[in-house]
């Protein structure tokens, strides 16, 4: 596990029992919070390089250790792109590695929401995912999220193999959600990796 997988580890565990802005909208939510974004042609047209189209992110709380558990969809060009990890608070550490140093210079805020992709659902995958920033706006009623480069995940529901990478260009890795129906998730929360070991850790 690499030393900013650590950190969002320990800063779940942290957080598990503490009243995160990020724990305390899950528990008004009742354990869900879908996050969605659909672009029309209109604005692609606009925003040159661009070739996503639509974007979901979905924060469930795990069944047993009370982690923030994420699923996210990507669609653009080709097969959507699933992916699967946690999430955690950080208070004045967010962005930040061992060294303190910054990892993406596209992301400003240091207090928000580091989440981490996994290369599999069951956490026996020693490959890491990758890691991201996420700012909280508004409460949560809104997220931006800077997108690792490239992003980890399937190409469809089947999750029996690893996870690929796939590339992402300049103009797909930040994304702005806003809050949303959990019924705008359903997808993700009733068809992708349903099962997957890593909530009952």
């Amino acid at each position: 596990m690499g030393t900013l997988s650590f950190a969002l580890a320990a800063a779940a565990a942290a957080t598990a029992t503490a009243a995160s802005p990020l724990h305390t909208a899950l528990k008004a939510g009742g354990g869900t919070m879908c996050f969605a974004r659909s672009y029309d042609d209109a604005w692609l047209s606009n925003h040159k390089g661009q070739t996503v189209r639509e974007a979901r992110f979905l924060v469930t709380t795990s069944r047993t250790s009370g982690r923030p558990m994420l699923r996210l969809k990507v669609a653009g060009n080709g097969a959507p792109i699933y992916g699967y990890g946690e999430c955690a608070w950080h208070d004045g550490d967010l962005n930040r590695g061992g060294q303190n140093d910054i990892l993406d210079a596209t992301f400003k805020p240091t207090t928000g929401v580091g989440c981490h992709l996994y290369t599999d659902v069951d956490g026996y995958s020693a490959e890491e995912g990758g890691d991201f920033p996420v700012e909280w706006v508004g409460g949560g009623e809104a997220v931006q999220a800077h997108l690792p480069d490239p992003l980890a995940g399937w190409r469809g529901l089947d999750v029996s193999r690893n996870a690929a990478f796939h590339p992402l260009g300049p103009a797909d890795r930040i994304i702005r959600l806003r809050r949303a129906p959990t019924a705008e998730c359903d997808e993700l929360l009733r068809r992708f990796a349903p099962a997957a070991e890593m909530d009952d850790i």
